[in-house]
């Protein structure tokens, strides 16, 4: 099957949007914020990683042992819900019957309510709309005075770091805003203490990012913001005691974002400096 056909089909899927945060490849296919479909384009390795069930997955595997494998680049935890599938020569309504339950696998995780609001043709037009009208920058440097925020990418042990704020069932880099007369640093260790529990750690900027447009459905920043975007490598933790429910500690990175429009991005560009 040609690469646009599997990206129509992909596509095609009720509530799928196309998002590459890991950088050029390979490009992701989400569902609120949730991959369901990974696709290598390149005719050097052409191939496409697919969300699944565990039975689904290993009968797939036995019925196409030489084109189908566990999602080889997934921590092996997760191998067994990930299929990866050499795409030369495998049949075309097979492929489709795939892609189709990987979207199903990852729709059925959702909560009635949200199902519910994926389904809502009001809100995945809007959800559609804020993919287009977001927009991220970057700089090497602004004038301090408009540095609003800090955010921080961390890991410890060469595992990453996400929160989970109490009230939402997502997962973010740590970051907030600069309080009145604060060091940009001073905020960013500040906010590290304050939603990862981090006691000891160490910390350098990366490089300054601005926002502008829907960072969500319904949230809009109509002029450019500028934050400081630093990377933390954390030696040891101590208990909570915020607004953050817990931190995850992962060898991948997470497919539920708060902000699934910007934070994969300061990630990639972190990735293009090499400071990750």
């Amino acid at each position: 099957m040609r690469v646009q056909d599997i990206k129509d089909y992909c596509m095609s899927k009720h509530g799928a949007y196309e998002d590459c945060p890991f950088g050029d490849v390979p490009i992701c296919y989400k569902l609120n914020g949730k991959i369901f479909a990974q696709l290598y384009p390149y005719e050097r390795d052409y191939k496409i990683t697919l969300k699944c069930t565990a039975d689904a997955g290993q009968f797939y595997r036995i019925a196409y042992p030489e084109k189908v494998v566990r999602g080889y680049h997934c921590p092996p935890v997760q191998q067994p819900y990930w299929n990866t599938i050499f795409l030369s020569d495998f049949p075309d309504d097979e492929l489709l019957n795939m892609i189709d339950l990987a979207y199903d696998t990852v729709f059925s995780k959702f909560s009635k309510k949200e199902q519910k609001r994926i389904l809502d043709e009001e809100y995945l037009i809007l959800w559609k709309r804020c993919l287009r009208l977001v927009e991220v920058k970057f700089y090497d440097s602004v004038d301090d005075c408009l540095l609003k925020f800090a955010v921080i990418i961390a890991k410890t042990d060469n595992k990453w770091v996400f929160c989970k704020h109490k009230e939402r069932n997502t997962y973010e880099v740590p970051g907030g805003h600069r309080e009145d007369g604060e060091v940009i640093l001073e905020t960013a260790k500040r906010e590290l203490r304050e939603e990862t529990g981090a006691v000891e750690f160490d910390i350098k900027p990366i490089c300054v990012y601005s926002v502008k447009g829907k960072t969500r459905v319904n949230e809009n920043l109509d002029e450019e913001s500028f934050g400081m975007l630093y990377y933390a490598d954390i030696n040891s933790f101590e208990e909570l005691h915020s607004e953050i429910e817990t931190i995850l500690i992962t060898d991948k990175l997470v497919d539920s974002w708060t902000y699934p429009l910007i934070q994969p991005k300061l990630i990639e560009e972190a990735q293009k400096r090499g400071f990750i």
